[in-house]
Parts: C-alpha cells; structure tokens; sequence
C-alpha cells in the first residue's frame, strides 16, 4: 500500500505540472523539452515535447521552455545556461513516500538509484520544475 500510493502520488503529480506547462506553453507557440523519465517522460511525449540534454549547451535555443523532473541528482543545468529563469514548480507541500530518488538511496523501479523500495519524503518531495532558456 506505501508503495502503490507513493506511485500513484508522484505520477499525479507529473501530470499535473506536464498538462500545466506543456498546455500553456504550447499555445504560446514556444517548443517544450523535458528532463526526466519514468511517467514524467511519458506524460511529456503525450505533449510532444522533445527530450532536453542536460550536457549540451545547444539542446536548448532561447525562448524554449525546459520541464524538469526533479529526482534526487537531475537537476536543470543552471551553468550551461546561466541566464535561464525558473518560471514555475510543482511541489507536494506535505510530506510523503517516494519510490524514486538517488540521493536518499530508493529505487523500487531502478537498482541505479537505490536498494531501498519506499521512503517518507519531507513536504516538497517530488519536485518538479519549469525553466525558460533566455
């Protein structure tokens, strides 16, 4: 039960804030990139949304708006474009279980970021971001 709604949690949540921000930045006519995987990446192709490069200087043009699952050590590459702006996050403001996040060794669906299943995340946990390329 920890697990499933734990799951359940994080993938609301991705949805969440990919329909947010892929609606709204695709009316503005701008293309859309994702940084992420699991659910977050299949709600974001759902958008067509393009993968970002997180070690490319050139995966990204300005005015394209960057979607950011932040799990554990992913994170929105701030030096390779330093003159980007955060615009938005999606955040859980009470704590809860998380499946997935490297820095606190869980990984039920990938041994790459942990050997625990579950673990009880404090009030932000998952964390997602939107980014705009300047």
């Amino acid at each position: 039960v920890l697990i499933v709604s734990a799951d359940s949690r994080a993938a609301n949540m991705a949805r969440f804030a990919v329909d947010k921000w892929a609606n709204h930045t695709e009316l503005q006519g701008r293309r859309v990139l994702f940084l992420g995987q699991w659910g977050f990446q299949w709600y974001a192709e759902l958008h067509q949304a393009a993968c970002f490069d997180r070690r490319s200087a050139t995966s990204a043009q300005p005015g394209d708006r960057v979607m950011v699952d932040v799990v554990g050590s992913w994170s929105f590459p701030e030096n390779l474009y330093p003159n980007s702006r955060l615009i938005d996050v999606v955040s859980d403001s009470t704590p809860g279980g998380v499946v997935l996040d490297r820095e606190k060794n869980v990984g039920f669906y990938a041994d790459s970021f942990g050997h625990l299943p579950w673990f009880w995340a404090p009030a932000g946990t998952p964390r997602f971001e939107l980014w705009e390329i300047q």
